[in-house]
């Protein structure tokens, strides 16, 4: 599975998220292995207005405090969110080998001017219908021109 998912913590001021970047997250789930997220930094400034060719970096894996097992593989059924609304800006959920729910979510405790770390956390989620079924989302849908206050 590979999913992307793109957030900064709204608590951040404009000059916090620009110090930050733009930064892009992969998650990359696989039939024989752990998981992996990734920090994709498409353009960094060369210092001269320019870019930096892009560049790839997996970021530190935190175990939550109700997490005894590490998910088995294979990885499936995986999804990005994002909500830049949140403290949690964006993550991934994903189900095991054994069925058991799991979520990746961005940990940005250590500011703007350091890479985020994953936390790892189980979850009490049922796996969606089977794996044949086709797509299946995760969100909170609204007009675009919504205010949060609307949407409720």
């Amino acid at each position: 599975s590979l999913r992307l998912a793109a957030g900064t913590p709204r608590s951040w001021s404009a000059l916090a998220a620009a110090a930050a970047g733009d930064s892009l997250f992969a998650f990359l789930g696989f039939a024989a292995g752990a998981p992996a997220v990734l920090e994709l930094q498409l353009c960094q400034d060369d210092g001269s207005g320019g870019c930096r060719a892009p560049s790839c970096s997996p970021l530190r894996l935190v175990m939550g405090k109700d997490v005894a097992v590490a998910p088995r593989p294979p990885t499936w059924r995986a999804a990005a969110f994002q909500d830049s609304s949140s403290f949690v800006p964006c993550g991934f959920l994903a189900w095991d080998g054994d069925g058991c729910c799991f979520s990746w979510r961005l940990d940005y405790s250590s500011g703007p001017l350091e890479r985020p770390s994953v936390v790892l956390d189980r979850l009490s989620l049922q796996p969606p219908a089977p794996i044949s079924s086709g797509c299946w989302a995760l969100g909170r849908f609204r007009p675009r021109n919504c205010s949060q206050q609307d949407a409720l």
